[in-house]
């Protein structure tokens, strides 16, 4: 393709299910199940919902926990990961993305024993 070339294709449909806008912001929530396992990740209660949750722990986006949601419009959502961890603190973060963007949680703080 030489610089300038103009491309012209069909028009695209995009869904963006029933959002209007970016992912309500999300709350961590962290269930400890003992024996140094948890349940870790999130909940809204209302507002737009996410197509895709992502879980931080200290910094860090845990790949293998990356996951797709199923679209609820503007109703409640939530999904979670059970993890066990080695004694230590924790940090936790959540980011929502749909196809308006991105919100993030605020850190949660996780002492295990």
């Amino acid at each position: 393709m030489k610089n300038g070339t103009v491309i012209i294709s069909a028009p695209l449909d995009v869904n963006l299910s029933g959002y209007s806008g970016l992912p309500a912001t999300p709350n961590v929530t962290i269930v400890d199940l003992g024996n140094r396992t948890y349940q870790i990740g999130f909940s809204i209660q209302s507002g737009n919902n996410a197509d895709v949750w992502e879980l931080y722990q200290n910094g860090s986006l845990i790949n293998n926990f990356q996951g797709f949601l199923s679209e609820n419009g503007t109703n409640a959502q939530s999904a979670s990961k059970t993890v066990t961890l080695a004694p230590g603190t924790y940090q936790f973060k959540v980011k929502l993305n749909n196809g308006f963007g991105s919100t993030e949680s605020a850190i949660q703080t996780l002492i295990v024993q």
